[in-house]
């Protein structure tokens, strides 16, 4: 996880980590209240967000397939 980023990607990227770890996940919810300057996001960071989930989707697709190998999956720190 050293290398993910620090951006709104990093759940979407520890996500995929531990899919491809093979461990199994659950969703527990909890209601929450944001208040309106909470966690918004502009139209251009919105879009670095989603080419970054499907970046992080493409990789672990390629890695799964072993067309490619990527250290974020390699289960080494730093």
């Amino acid at each position: 996880y050293n290398g993910n980023s620090d951006d709104f990607v990093f759940d979407n990227q520890m996500l995929s980590q531990i899919f491809f770890a093979g461990f199994e996940i659950a969703e527990v919810t909890c209601p929450t209240k944001y208040f309106t300057e909470a966690s918004s996001i502009n139209f251009k960071r919105s879009v670095q967000y989603g080419l970054g989930v499907l970046k992080t989707s493409v990789k672990h697709r390629l890695q799964m397939w072993g067309v490619a190998r990527y250290s974020m999956y390699s289960g080494k720190t730093g």
